[in-house]
C-alpha cells in the first residue's frame, strides 16, 4: 500500500533496461529494446500511475485516446505541449511532404545564391570591359598625339630606312612623353610600354625594345598577381630583353619562371609556353647546348598544337622549329622524317596569302637543300638552293629573306667549287639584318667567311676574318664560355695560317 500510494513510479524504459541488464544471458532472445519506450509511451504509462486521480486518465476510453494519437504520431495528453515537442511531431506526421518542401527551398535558395554569383561575375566582368574600353580609348588617343609629332620629327635618320622614318619618329617622341602623360594610368602605361617595345623589335632597335619591356614588367608585377595573362605576357617579353642584350643565363630563368607559372596555374595551352620553349631552345643553341636545345625543341610541335591546334600556321612553324633544330644538331636522319611530314602538311594547307605560300614554299626548298648538303649530295643541294632564291628574287623583296639561307648557300656553293661565289653569300648574310642576328650566328658566318678566304689562298683576308671572330668573342656579347668551340676554330686557323 505504501508503494503504491506514496513511492514516485519509475519510468518503464529505465525499469526495463535494468531488467535487461541483469540477464544479459537473455537479452538477445527477449527481442524488446527499452529505447521503444522512452518518450510518449514513458509519459502515458507515467500518467495512468500518477498518485492524484486528477493527473491520471479520467476513463479508459481516454488512455484509448491517447494511445491512438501515439500510433498516429500526433501529440499525447501525457506529454507538455512544448514547441519542439509539436514541431517534431508534425515532421514525423508528414515526413515527406516537409522533405519535398525542403528540398523546393534549397533548389530555391542555391538559384538565388547561383543568380547573385553570376550577377557579381557580370558585374565584375562589365566593370572589366569598361575599363579595357577606356584604357584602349587613352591608347588610341595617345597614339594619335604621338603620331601628330612624327612629320615634322627633326632628328638624322639617313641610316633608316624612308618608309621607317616617321613611325621611329613618333615611338621616340611617345616614350619621351609616356611617364609623363599616363604617370596616373598605370594599366595604359604598362599596355603602351609593351606597344612600343614590339615596335622598336621590328625596326630591329634592341636595345629600345628591351627598356620598354622592362618598364612593363614592372609595372605589371605591381598591379596584376602572376597567373593573369597580362602579368604571364609581360613576363615573357621581359625575359626577352635579357635574351635582347645576350644576357642569357638571366633570359632562361625568367623563361622557366614562366613555363613554372603556366604549369601549377592549369594554362599549358597558354600561346606564351610554346613561344617560350622555342626561345628557350634558341638560348641553349647559343650557350652552345645543343641537348639541352633538342629537349625543349622536341615540345614544340605538341605544344604549338594544343595551343593553335594542328591545321594552323603555328603548328607549320614548329614543325620548321623542330626541324632547324634537328639539322643544326647534326640529327640528320630525324630531321629528314620531320621534313617528310612537312611536305605532307604543306601540300594540305590553305595559306590565305600568296606571299605566306611562297615563304614557306621556300622553307621547305632550303631544307631540301640543307638535307642534301648534310648527307653529302652537294650537286642536288646546289640545284635546291639555286630554285630557292630564284623564287624569292622574283616574288618577295630582300629584306623578308632569311638570311640562314644566305650561309647555306655559300657552303653549298663552296663544296660545289664555286668560292667566290660563297663568299658574297656569307658577306651577304652578315649585311642583311646583321644587328639582329645572335652573336653565334656572326660568329660562326665569319668563321665560314674565314675559311673560305683560306681556301683561296687569300691569307690577309682570312686572318683578319680569324682575328674578328677572336675579338668579338673578348669583347664578352656573349660569354666566352659558350663560345669555346668557335675560339679554338679561330685559333686553329691563325695558327695554320701564320708563320
Amino acid at each position: 500500500e505504501r508503494v503504491i500510494c506514496e513511492e514516485i513510479p519509475q519510468r518503464a524504459s529505465l525499469r526495463l533496461e535494468q531488467y535487461l541488464s541483469e540477464l544479459p544471458n537473455r537479452h538477445d532472445s527477449i527481442g524488446v529494446d527499452a529505447k521503444l519506450l522512452k518518450g510518449d509511451l514513458d509519459n502515458i504509462l507515467l500518467k495512468t500511475l500518477e498518485k492524484d486521480p486528477d493527473l491520471r486518465y479520467g476513463t479508459a476510453e481516454a488512455l484509448k485516446q491517447d494511445i491512438e494519437r501515439y500510433l498516429h504520431e500526433q501529440p499525447i495528453e501525457a506529454r507538455e505541449p512544448t514547441i519542439s515537442y509539436l514541431a517534431g511531431k508534425f515532421l514525423n506526421r508528414y515526413r515527406t511532404i516537409v522533405v519535398a518542401i525542403l528540398m523546393v527551398f534549397l533548389a530555391l535558395i542555391s538559384g538565388l545564391i547561383t543568380t547573385v554569383w553570376q550577377a557579381n561575375i557580370a558585374a565584375k566582368e562589365r566593370d572589366r570591359a569598361h575599363q579595357e574600353a577606356r584604357k584602349a580609348e587613352r591608347i588610341n588617343e595617345f597614339l594619335r598625339t604621338i603620331l601628330s609629332y612624327a612629320g615634322s620629327y627633326s632628328e638624322d635618320y639617313t641610316t633608316i630606312k624612308k618608309e621607317e622614318i616617321t613611325v621611329l619618329a613618333a615611338l621616340n617622341e611617345g616614350a619621351a612623353r609616356l611617364e609623363a602623360d599616363l604617370a596616373e594610368e598605370p594599366e595604359v602605361r604598362g599596355a603602351l610600354h609593351l606597344t612600343m617595345g614590339e615596335s622598336y623589335s621590328r625596326l630591329d632597335k634592341p636595345n629600345e625594345a628591351a627598356y620598354h619591356f622592362k618598364a612593363a614588367h614592372f609595372i605589371y608585377e605591381k598591379i596584376y598577381p602572376p597567373e593573369d595573362p597580362n602579368y604571364i605576357r609581360s613576363l615573357f617579353y621581359y625575359a626577352h630583353s635579357h635574351a635582347y642584350k645576350l644576357e642569357l643565363d638571366s633570359a632562361a630563368v625568367l623563361l622557366n619562371q614562366l613555363l613554372d607559372i603556366c604549369n601549377t596555374t592549369d594554362q599549358n595551352n597558354n600561346p606564351h609556353v610554346p613561344h617560350t620553349l622555342n626561345s628557350l631552345a634558341s638560348i641553349e643553341r647559343d650557350r652552345n647546348r645543343p641537348e639541352n636545345a633538342l629537349s625543349y625543341a622536341r615540345k614544340l610541335p605538341a605544344t604549338f598544337e594544343a595551343a593553335y591546334g594542328g591545321d594552323s600556321p603555328q603548328y607549320i612553324f614548329s614543325l620548321f622549329s623542330w626541324t632547324r633544330f634537328l639539322l643544326e644538331a647534326g640529327k640528320v636522319q630525324q630531321a629528314d622524317s620531320i621534313f617528310r611530314l612537312l611536305q605532307v602538311k604543306k601540300s594540305n594547307f590553305p595559306f590565305s596569302q600568296e606571299r605566306d605560300r611562297i615563304i614557306h614554299k621556300n622553307q621547305l626548298k632550303e631544307f631540301a637543300a640543307e638535307l642534301n648538303y648534310l648527307k653529302g649530295n652537294y650537286h642536288q643541294s646546289y640545284k635546291d638552293i639555286k630554285e630557292n632564291f630564284r623564287i624569292y628574287k622574283s616574288k618577295l623583296p630582300e629584306s623578308q629573306r632569311n638570311s640562314s639561307s644566305y650561309v647555306l648557300a655559300g657552303k653549298i656553293y663552296r663544296e660545289n667549287t664555286r668560292p667566290d661565289s660563297a663568299l658574297y653569300f656569307f658577306k651577304k648574310s652578315l649585311r642583311l639584318n646583321g644587328d639582329v642576328h645572335s652573336e653565334r650566328f656572326i660568329i660562326q658566318t665569319r668563321l665560314e667567311l674565314a675559311n673560305t678566304y683560306a681556301s683561296l689562298n687569300r691569307l690577309k683576308d682570312a686572318i683578319q676574318q680569324y682575328q674578328t671572330v677572336l675579338n668579338r668573342i673578348d669583347a664578352g656579347r656573349l660569354s666566352a664560355e659558350y663560345l669555346a668551340k668557335e675560339r679554338q676554330q679561330a685559333l686553329r686557323g691563325l695558327k695554320e695560317l701564320k708563320p
